[in-house]
């Protein structure tokens, strides 16, 4: 297990390298997005948007989790952390085009999940209302804004290193105690072992916390009739493929359709 992370780790610290002779060659991986709205409609509602952490190189789980949330008809874009800004100003300018509508889901991990605060933040300035803000592992994040309606944290505590603000996952705050937030600490919620051994270098690559994170994105993004009367009818994919939804169970109870903010 240590020798698998060790070479996790320095196939990561490689990827790092490359990353940043492409990126003062090329502009690299640090573009932004020129356009976020979907060109046509989708068969679920909603816009996403998912915010790399760190240079781009510990959040390569966020692209499994936008295949993911593509595979079910959601419009998903992944960028990078440090363009925050820059995708902030286009999806004001859409907004102001109408191109964008329905909910708009912001997630971050890492660093990317404090600059997804920041974005959060910045369009509520221009009274954009965020539908569901998901942070993944979030290390040194601002109070949740006010514009945001719904957060969910998912994060790993680390107790005896958590006071240091460098890799680490913790709790998150609001602005003021009417934001509806959910911490969601994974160390308190793996009595099925759906999480398995990781830790901030990797958490968003744990098909668990994936998987979580998904079904409550899709539960923002509802199936859109838009779609259904574009297809002449036609039953769109509405339901999760990769993931049972604890909203569907028989008994009405269970893990995140229960979890309590902390």
């Amino acid at each position: 297990m240590v020798l698998d992370m060790h070479k996790r780790l320095t196939n990561r610290i490689s990827l790092f390298t490359l990353i940043l002779l492409f990126t003062f060659t090329a502009g690299g991986c640090f573009a932004s997005i020129d356009q976020f709205a979907a060109e046509a409609p989708q068969p679920r509602e909603g816009n996403v948007v998912l915010v790399r952490g760190l240079m781009d190189v510990f959040s390569l789980g966020l692209y499994d989790i936008q295949e993911d949330l593509e595979a079910e008809g959601v419009n998903a874009k992944s960028v990078s952390g440090l363009r925050w800004p820059d995708v902030s100003k286009t999806i004001r300018s859409e907004y102001d085009q109408g191109k964008i509508e329905g909910p708009l889901v912001i997630v971050g991990h890492s660093y990317g999940a404090d600059d997804a605060v920041r974005l959060a933040r910045d369009l509520g300035r221009y009274d954009i209302e965020v539908t569901f803000l998901a942070l993944i592992d979030p290390t040194t994040p601002p109070k949740i804004p006010t514009n945001v309606q719904r957060c969910f944290n998912v994060y790993k505590s680390h107790p005896s290193t958590d006071w240091v603000p460098f890799l680490r996952g913790i709790a998150v705050e609001g602005e003021t105690d009417l934001i509806d937030i959910t911490n969601y600490d994974i160390n308190d919620h793996n009595e099925d072992g759906r999480f398995g051994w990781n830790n901030h270098f990797d958490i968003e690559e744990d098909r668990g916390v994936q998987l979580l994170v998904v079904e409550q994105v899709l539960r923002a993004c509802p199936p859109n009739k838009q779609y259904v009367k574009t297809t002449d009818g036609e039953n769109p994919s509405t339901t999760v493929s990769q993931v049972k939804t604890h909203e569907s169970s028989s008994n009405g109870t269970g893990g995140v359709a229960n979890a309590q903010p902390q």
